[in-house]
């Protein structure tokens, strides 16, 4: 499990880089944020599975966290919305390459429905990366 995660986060962070790097307009998306969240993901999912294991908070043993609860609670929606950002980003690139009147949201979809989506995504993916640039020669 741990191999997979490790191979589709590098994947993602490959992708977004390439899908980023041949976007005209650049000022709509941001690399840099991209980056961090990824790297926040992997830090934050490493720290508590080789701390604690993983962690259950519930009503019913919240108490037993006490201040951590705290902490944790927070940590784990900054980890959530760096996912979904994530996937946001990969998304929107992959729209806006396409130059179609398509929505992103069934790019999302199929990015989070991992390995499954994957299937009708990489396709357009490879068509995407493999397409020469257009130069203007006036």
């Amino acid at each position: 499990m741990i191999i997979w995660s490790l191979l589709f986060t590098y994947w993602t962070l490959g992708v977004g880089e390439k899908l980023y790097n041949k976007l005209n307009d650049k000022s709509i998306l941001n690399l840099k944020r991209f980056k961090i969240q990824i790297a926040f993901v992997i830090i934050y999912l490493v720290i508590v599975f080789a701390s604690r294991g993983g962690y259950e908070i519930n009503n019913e043993n919240i108490a037993e966290y006490g201040w951590k609860a705290w902490i944790i609670i927070p940590l784990h929606l900054i980890l959530m919305y760096s996912m979904i950002h994530t996937i946001y980003f990969l998304s929107r690139c992959i729209t806006t390459l396409r130059n179609k009147k398509e929505g992103y949201g069934w790019y999302m979809l199929g990015f989070w429905m991992f390995p499954i989506g994957i299937w009708i995504i990489q396709p357009k993916i490879i068509e995407l990366l493999n397409e020469k640039p257009a130069y203007n020669t006036v």
